[in-house]
C-alpha cells in the first residue's frame, strides 16, 4: 500500500483510473466510479471533494508508476545510447497504456486546473534531471563530448513530446502499431541525437 493513503483511497484511485482510461477523464462521472465502487456518491466526496481531486490523484498515482520504472530502466542500461532507448522504451510503455490520458492531457479541463498543471511541470523537471544525469555521466567518461547539459537536455526531451504529439493530432486513438512506429522513430532520433554528441562541440 501507497505511503499516506488509505486502503479506501487507494480503491478509489485504481477503478476510477480503470474508467478514465476507457473513457478519458471528460466521459466519466462521479456516478459511473460509484457504481463500479458499489458506494453512493457521499463516500467518493468524502475522500475527494470534486472530480478535478480525484483527477490529480489518479495522475498522481500515473506519474509515480512511470517515475519509477524510468529510474529502473535507466539503472539497468550502461551506455548513454541504451539508458536514452530506456527512456523511450518506458515512454512507449504509458502513452499506450494511458493513453486516454494523454489524449485527456491536451484538453482545456487539463491546463485549468492549477493542480493538474502542477504535477505535469513537475513530471517535466524531473525527467530533465534524469536525462541531464545521465549525460553529465557520460561527459565523465568521454563518451560524449562537452554539451550545455540541461539545453541540451530539454532539446531531447522536447523533440521527443513534439513527436508524441503530432500522432495524437493525426490519430485521434491510434492503434498499436501507429504507436509502435512514432517510438521506432524516437529510437532512430536517439541514434542520431547520440551519436551527434560524441562528436560535437557544442559545449555552448
Amino acid at each position: 500500500m501507497k505511503t499516506g493513503i488509505s486502503i479506501k483511497q487507494e480503491s478509489i484511485i485504481e477503478v476510477a483510473l480503470k474508467r478514465f482510461i476507457h473513457f478519458g477523464f471528460g466521459k466519466t462521472t462521479f456516478t459511473d466510479i460509484a457504481r463500479d465502487l458499489g458506494v453512493s456518491q457521499q463516500n467518493l466526496y468524502y475522500y475527494f471533494p470534486d472530480k478535478k481531486k480525484l483527477v490529480a490523484a489518479v495522475m498522481n498515482s500515473v506519474i509515480a508508476e512511470y517515475m519509477e520504472r524510468l529510474t529502473r530502466m535507466l539503472s539497468e542500461k550502461k551506455s548513454l545510447a541504451e539508458k536514452m532507448k530506456g527512456l523511450v522504451a518506458a515512454k512507449e510503455f504509458f502513452f499506450e497504456k494511458y493513453y486516454m490520458l494523454s489524449a485527456d492531457h491536451a484538453q482545456e479541463f487539463f491546463y485549468n486546473h492549477q493542480e493538474l498543471a502542477e504535477l505535469m511541470e513537475d513530471l517535466k523537471k524531473r525527467q530533465q534531471q534524469l536525462v541531464e544525469k545521465e549525460l553529465e555521466a557520460a561527459m565523465h567518461t568521454r563518451e560524449i563530448k562537452a554539451v550545455n547539459i540541461p539545453r541540451t537536455a530539454s532539446l531531447l526531451l522536447d523533440t521527443l513530446a513534439a513527436m508524441q504529439d503530432v500522432l495524437r493530432w493525426r490519430i485521434m486513438i491510434p492503434d498499436h502499431t501507429a504507436i509502435a512506429e512514432v517510438f521506432k522513430n524516437q529510437k532512430e532520433l536517439i541514434a542520431i541525437y547520440v551519436a551527434g554528441l560524441k562528436s560535437c562541440t557544442c559545449g555552448n
